[in-house]
């Protein structure tokens, strides 16, 4: 079986009442995290 490679974005605009990336991804998504890399710029 081949992997989709295809690089996606997905932007949430409520992403400010969760407080961990954990809780974010176990509310919005059906998720298995098998690798992740996350960066950009923090807004205070």
């Amino acid at each position: 079986m081949r992997e989709n490679t295809e690089s996606r974005c997905i932007i949430i605009d409520d992403f400010e009442k969760y407080h961990s990336l954990e809780e974010l991804l176990n509310n919005k998504f059906n998720h298995t995290v098998t690798n992740a890399k996350i960066t950009g710029l923090k807004m205070d």
